[in-house]
């Protein structure tokens, strides 16, 4: 009996070996995913710029005698370059973990030039916002950045906007609609993403939505 007893924990233990590498590997890949994700939409300089031009911001539109320092040391640390990393971080670990069979080829594709592709396209995007609001055409841009494309990544980009093993990332992402209508830059990298991760931040920080509806006083 010790002799099963002692056979049965050195296979418990290999096999626990084994699995460490795994998790190791899955973690490793997670991060990668998530590194990806922030280079193709890089929000994370345009928060530390925002936060740098107000000492208010995110929260500026609550009310000074409303406004808790808590609540605001705590959103400016989650809208920053270090917060939205950590943000996409915890995301695509969840999607990793309710997706498996999905994030091997999602790493694929987009180390494979579409993440690059989508950072010259949200970079122009961007700056195209700040010119001129409302008016940037997403599409010309799309097009801009596509002739630039080597082979290997125009067929990366083409397979990321288009094949269907790769809809719920794009539509995690906020670029579901990447070849659809987006008659301008703010609808492609603005608001929609933005406001997901201004949520995320919100009821992190447990900041009362309410104050957001009442008249900012100073």
């Amino acid at each position: 009996m010790r002799w099963a007893g002692l056979l049965i924990g050195a296979l418990a233990m290999s096999q626990a070996a084994a699995a460490e590498p795994s998790a190791a590997s899955e973690a490793a890949g997670n991060d990668r995913l998530a590194d990806l994700i922030v280079r193709m939409i890089p929000l994370g300089p345009q928060f530390d710029a925002a936060a740098a031009a107000d000492p208010r911001w995110p929260l500026q539109s609550i009310a000074a005698e409303d406004l808790k320092p808590q609540w605001l040391s705590c959103a400016r640390e989650k809208l920053s370059t270090r917060g939205y990393r950590e943000f996409r971080r915890a995301e695509m670990a969840d999607y990793a973990k309710t997706y498996p069979q999905l994030v091997d080829a999602d790493l694929a594709v987009l180390s494979a030039g579409a993440a690059d592709v989508f950072a010259k396209l949200s970079d122009l995007a961007i700056e195209a916002g700040k010119k001129h609001p409302g008016a940037s055409d997403s599409k010309a841009l799309l097009q801009q950045v596509i002739a630039t494309t080597d082979p290997r990544q125009h067929e990366a980009v083409t397979a990321f906007v288009s094949r269907d093993e790769h809809q719920l990332l794009r539509r995690l992402t906020g670029i579901e609609s990447v070849y659809g209508n987006f008659p301008n830059a703010k609808e492609l990298f603005g608001d929609g993403i933005v406001q997901g991760v201004m949520r995320e931040a919100v009821e992190s920080c447990q900041i009362p939505k309410y104050l957001f509806s009442r008249p900012a006083s100073g």
